[in-house]
C-alpha cells in the first residue's frame, strides 16, 4: 500500500516542508483579483508589471473570474468555456483533532455505516512534536475526518462511540478538499490548461490541475512546470 512506509518531518509538520522549499524567495502575501496581459507580459492585482510567466496553484475555477476580460479573449477563453470550468464540483472535508489514547497506528479506517466519519488520522504518532506537552503518558493526538459537512455538534456527539478515548479539541471545516470528475471533466480541463500555457500561465496542483494529487505527485509536477520556465529566465 502507498502509505506502508513513509517519511515524515520530526518538527513543524507538513508546514516544514513548505518553509524550506520557501527558504531564500521573496514571498509577497496577497489575493491575487486580477491577472492582465499586456502584449508579452503581465501585470498582478494592477501594481506588479512586467511578468514573463506565471505558475498558478489555486482553484482552476477562479481563473475566469481572475482573469480580465481582454486577458480571456487573447487567451481564447470565452464566456461558455468559464462558466463550464465554474461548473466543476468538488468535496469538502470537515475535521476534528482530538486527543486520544496512545496507539499504534497511522491510519485507522471506518468503512462502516453505523459511523459518519471515515477515518482517524493518527498524526500523534507520525511525530513526539505532534502531540502536545501537557497530554499524560499514556495519552496523543488524532484527527476525526468526515467527507463534507458535518456541524460541530454533529461530531461531538458522534465521536463518544469512537474507539481510543478521544476527546475533541478543535474543528475545521474546509470546503474544498477533493476534486470531483465527470465524463467530461478530464478534457475540458487539459484543454484549459493547454491554452493557458501557451500563453505562459502553467498550471500546478490538486485543484489548478484537477487530479486528486498526493504530495509527491503534486512535486513531480512542480518539476515538471520548473522546466517549462527555463525559457523565460533570460
Amino acid at each position: 500500500m502507498v502509505h506502508t512506509s513513509f517519511y515524515y518531518p520530526k518538527r513543524g509538520g507538513s508546514q516544514f516542508i513548505i518553509n524550506r522549499l520557501a527558504e531564500d524567495l521573496t514571498i509577497l502575501h496577497e489575493d491575487v483579483t486580477s491577472i492582465h496581459l499586456s502584449e508579452c507580459t503581465y501585470t498582478l492585482n494592477m501594481r506588479h508589471k512586467n511578468i514573463k510567466a506565471i505558475v498558478y496553484t489555486g482553484d482552476i475555477r477562479q481563473l475566469p473570474d481572475i482573469l480580465s476580460k481582454p486577458t480571456c479573449d487573447k487567451v481564447g477563453l470565452t464566456e461558455e468555456w468559464g462558466r463550464e470550468l465554474q461548473s466543476l464540483d468538488s468535496n469538502g472535508t470537515t475535521t476534528l483533532l482530538c486527543e486520544c489514547n496512545k496507539n499504534d497506528y497511522s491510519w485507522v479506517y471506518l468503512p462502516g455505516p453505523e459511523t459518519k466519519c471515515h477515518r482517524i488520522i493518527m498524526t500523534g504518532n507520525f511525530s513526539p512534536e505532534n502531540s502536545a506537552t501537557n497530554l499524560p503518558p499514556n495519552r496523543t493526538t488524532c484527527t476525526v475526518e468526515y467527507s463534507g459537512h458535518l456541524s460541530e455538534e454533529e461530531m461531538l456527539w458522534e465521536v463518544k462511540s469512537l474507539p481510543f478515548d478521544i476527546k475533541p479539541v478543535a474543528y475545521n471545516y474546509s470546503k474544498n478538499s477533493y476534486i470531483i470528475h465527470s465524463k467530461d471533466t478530464a478534457s475540458l480541463v487539459q484543454k484549459t490548461i493547454n491554452r493557458l500555457a501557451d500563453h505562459g500561465i502553467f498550471c500546478c496542483g490538486r485543484f489548478a490541475e484537477w487530479q486528486y494529487y498526493n504530495m509527491d505527485a503534486a512535486i513531480a509536477s512542480a518539476f515538471d512546470v520548473a522546466s517549462k520556465l527555463s525559457r523565460y529566465s533570460s
